[in-house]
């Protein structure tokens, strides 16, 4: 297991059960995705409050954030689905 990307700073029983669990050609990218910076997001609960309201609160505690707008189309080979871009 060493020689892969991030694994000396996960615990080694957790590396166990991976192998057990992750087939072989893809256990080297599990492994790795451990160590890549992920955007955290949140969904906020328009029932309760605003998109808005959580970006001022979130600001006023030191905390910086984007908000994004998420792109629908619809697809043409499902009838009445949705894809989110």
């Amino acid at each position: 297991m060493s020689g892969m990307p991030c694994s000396d700073s996960l615990p080694a029983e957790f590396l166990l059960r991976l192998e057990k669990i992750v087939a072989p050609p893809n256990l080297a990218g599990v492994v790795g995705s451990f160590a890549e910076v992920k955007t955290t997001t949140v969904r906020v609960n328009t029932l309760k409050t605003t998109v808005s309201r959580v970006l001022e609160q979130l600001t006023a505690a030191g905390i910086t954030c984007q908000r994004r707008r998420i792109r629908f189309r619809r697809r043409c080979w499902f009838p009445g689905r949705t894809a989110i871009d």
